[in-house]
């Protein structure tokens, strides 16, 4: 809702205090709670404004209702808070939430309307509204916006980007990774033939040549997802510094990924393993 958003450099203490024009319908329409104090009367001063908890706890006011707020607009100067809001999502979710002030000079607001309704009913409500516009104002152009579509539009292209780059990197670094095991599995498994006839012959069963011969390549891959984990997590926490309301990042976001490529690496050893295991005894310890 601060598209357009004014702001208000305060010299003592230094902040930026964003400000926007309301009627007393605000609080109600955008769903805000106020924690102290009151909401605004329709036939109320306009010298009494609503502050955030942002707002009090920057100033650092211990009983905010009353106080005389270090700000100016239009011919107000020096507003008297009445109510506090409880923080809300003012800007985009990437921006932190600043010191907010709603105060009831219209004149210091570009023209905007806000409307709450039910969104199942956006399609049957939006042409409704536009009809309606053209009613009351036929020569102003109609621009019209749905809140929750605007901020979708706004994180796409951010969400976009970090899923093909994520995509991208993941799909590569998996190939790779598979080949890589793919030839060390071969490698490693043509110098042990010999091994493996003679443990045959000696009675080992399949089930524990298939687990000798895999362990080392499945602990290797163990190794690699517990420092890609490591690596990762401090990457993806950098990367979310940028937005200031964020999911907390679970052991989940690791497990499964670590898992599957565990599973992955079993299927990439899987094919010369099983070939070694299977190899006739007599016939391999003839040809060595």
């Amino acid at each position: 809702m601060g598209v357009g958003a004014n702001y208000y450099l305060s010299e003592e203490p230094d902040l930026h205090i964003f400000h926007t024009s309301v009627t007393s319908e605000f609080v109600s329409t955008f769903g805000l709670t106020v924690v102290e104090g009151r909401d605004l009367r329709p036939d109320g001063p306009k010298d009494q404004v609503l502050v955030n908890e942002k707002m009090v706890e920057a100033i650092g006011w211990k009983n905010p209702i009353g106080q005389v707020v270090p700000f100016r607009y239009g011919e107000v100067d020096h507003p008297v808070a009445a109510g506090v809001l409880k923080d809300f999502v003012y800007l985009l979710p990437s921006a932190p939430v600043y010191p907010f002030i709603a105060h009831r000079d219209m004149s210091q607001q570009t023209a905007r309307v806000w409307v709450r309704f039910d969104p199942e009913k956006t399609g049957k409500i939006v042409p409704q509204l536009k009809e309606i516009w053209r009613e009351v104002a036929p020569d102003a152009p109609t621009d019209l916006e749905v809140l929750s579509d605007y901020i979708g539009y706004r994180d796409e292209d951010d969400i976009k980007l970090f899923e093909s780059r994520g995509y991208a990197t993941s799909v590569f670094g998996t190939l790779i990774s598979c080949l890589g095991l793919f030839g060390l599995a071969l490698h490693t498994l043509s110098t042990r033939t010999k091994e493996v006839g003679v443990r045959k012959v000696l009675g080992a069963s399949v089930t524990s040549v298939f687990v000798l011969l895999s362990k080392n390549l499945l602990l290797l891959s163990l190794v690699g997802c517990a420092i890609g984990s490591i690596r990762s997590y401090y990457a993806v926490e950098l990367l979310l510094q940028e937005f200031a309301h964020r999911d907390p990042i679970g052991i989940e976001d690791f497990a499964v990924p670590s898992l599957t490529m565990v599973l992955l690496a079993l299927a990439s050893i899987t094919y010369h393993t099983v070939k070694t295991v299977f190899l006739d005894p007599t016939d391999e310890l003839q040809h060595e």
